[in-house]
C-alpha cells in the first residue's frame, strides 16, 4: 500500500497514476520484433525519349523514405541492352516499435534510383508496396527526357489502395504515349508527362512538391530510324490544382485531346476534383477546352 510522506510525493503518485492510465486508454508500446514488406520484386524498362533502351545503366532500390538517392540500397541492378532491369524485394525489420493499439498502416514507402554508377545516382521513382512481404511483381516503365536543358526522368507503375479488407493495386501512369498529329510530310504521336517539382507557391513559406504536366509531339515518321521529340511544351495548370492523380489521352470530335484529374484546393483546407481538358493540335499547338 502507499503511503504518503509529504505533499508533493502524493502529487508526483497522482501524476505518475494518470500517465499510466492514459498509456493503458490510448496505446502501449511493446518490445516485439516484427518484419514487413517494402518495395515487391519490380521488373522494368528504362528508355529514352527516341525509344532507345538505357543500356548499363546501374538501378537500385531503397526501402527507407528518406533515402532518394539509395544511398543505402538494398538491392543493385544493371539495365541490360534493351534497358530491362530486375530487382528483387526487400523489407524492412521493425525492433521495438510495436504500438498497441496499432496504427492502421496498408503500405510502405520506397525509392528506385538510377545512374551512370552507384554513386551519381538520382531519384528515378518513388513507390508504395504493400506490408505482405509475399507481394507479386510489379512492373515499371521508365523514360529519360529533357525540359529547358536538364534531364528528367519519369516512372509508371503501381499504386497500392485498400479497398475494404483487401490490398488493391491500380495502375499509376506518370507518362503515356498515343494518339496522332501530322504536319506537314511529318507525322507522329503525342506524349503526356505529369511530374511533381519544388515548386515556389503562393501561401508557403518554402519550395513545395507541386504538380506539373508537359505534353510532347513524338516524330516517327522516319521509316527504320528513331523517333525524335519534336517539340515539349508545358501546359499551364491553376495555380490551387494541387495534385495530379491521373492522364490520359482522349479522342473527341476526330480531335486529341490531353485529360487530366486531380484535385484543387479552394477556401482554407477544403479540396474539390479537378478535370482540366486541353485540344492538341499540330507541334506546339494546345489550347485549353475545359477546366472545372
Amino acid at each position: 500500500m502507499f503511503t504518503a510522506s509529504s505533499p508533493s510525493q502524493l502529487s508526483s503518485f497522482y501524476r505518475t497514476a494518470a500517465c499510466a492510465l492514459v498509456l493503458c486508454a490510448t496505446g502501449c508500446i511493446l518490445p516485439i520484433s516484427y518484419t514487413e514488406g517494402a518495395s515487391p520484386p519490380l521488373a522494368g524498362q528504362y528508355r529514352r525519349a527516341d525509344g532507345k533502351p538505357v543500356a548499363g545503366e546501374r538501378v537500385a532500390v531503397s526501402p527507407e523514405w528518406k533515402d532518394s538517392t539509395c544511398s543505402r540500397a538494398a538491392q543493385r541492378a544493371t539495365t541490360d541492352s534493351a534497358g530491362r532491369f530486375q530487382l528483387d524485394r526487400t523489407t524492412i525489420r521493425h525492433r521495438w516499435v510495436l504500438v498497441f493499439p496499432p496504427f492502421e498502416r496498408f503500405w510502405n514507402s520506397y525509392w528506385v534510383c538510377a545512374g551512370t554508377a552507384d554513386s551519381t545516382l538520382h531519384p528515378l521513382y518513388a513507390g508504395r508496396g504493400p506490408l505482405n512481404r509475399q507481394a507479386p511483381l510489379d512492373s515499371l516503365s521508365c523514360l529519360e527526357w529533357e525540359w529547358q536543358g536538364r534531364t528528367r526522368s519519369s516512372c509508371s507503375g503501381a499504386r497500392v489502395g485498400r479497398v475494404g479488407m483487401r490490398d488493391v493495386r491500380e495502375p499509376d501512369h506518370t507518362v503515356v504515349d498515343g494518339g496522332h498529329w501530322t504536319d506537314g510530310n511529318a507525322s507522329g504521336f503525342f506524349r503526356v508527362i505529369r511530374t511533381l517539382e519544388s515548386t515556389r507557391v503562393r501561401g508557403y513559406r518554402r519550395p513545395v512538391e507541386w504538380p506539373h504536366a508537359y505534353v510532347q509531339w513524338i516524330d516517327s515518321s522516319g521509316v527504320g530510324s528513331p523517333n525524335t521529340v519534336r517539340q515539349t511544351v508545358e501546359l499551364e495548370l491553376e495555380p490551387n490544382v494541387n495534385s495530379l492523380s491521373s492522364i490520359e489521352l482522349r479522342q473527341q470530335s476526330g480531335l486529341w485531346q490531353a485529360w487530366l484529374q486531380g484535385t484543387r484546393k479552394q477556401f482554407w483546407n477544403a479540396y474539390a476534383r479537378a478535370e482540366l481538358t486541353f485540344e492538341l493540335g499540330p507541334p506546339g499547338k494546345v489550347a485549353r477546352v475545359r477546366d472545372r
